[in-house]
């Protein structure tokens, strides 16, 4: 009964990393399997990354003030004007 809990555990904490890394695998570095779905303020991120094109999904990969990485779909309206945002301040 213990080994069932620790693998449902196990399998929670795993659906909700929303990319994964692979430094050592050929391929991409990281690709986005689920995204954010509500708004980020821009005053949030620090910097973004596109995923790379063999990843399955495309993904743009925000990083937070505090660390954290979060996946968005590059098709929707707040990630394309969180990204022009972000580049406005870059080349100031």
């Amino acid at each position: 009964m213990v080994s069932h809990s620790l693998l449902l555990v196990l399998l929670v904490l795993a659906s909700v990393q929303s990319f994964t890394a692979a430094p050592n695998a050929i391929g991409p570095d990281r690709c986005c399997f689920s995204y954010q779905t509500h708004r980020i303020p821009v005053r949030l991120i620090t910097a973004y990354n596109e995923t790379a094109r063999q990843c399955i999904k495309p993904g743009v990969i925000f990083t937070l003030k505090e660390g954290k990485y979060v996946c968005a779909d590059p098709s929707v309206k707040w990630v394309q004007y969180s990204i022009n945002k972000l580049r406005q301040v870059s080349l100031h």
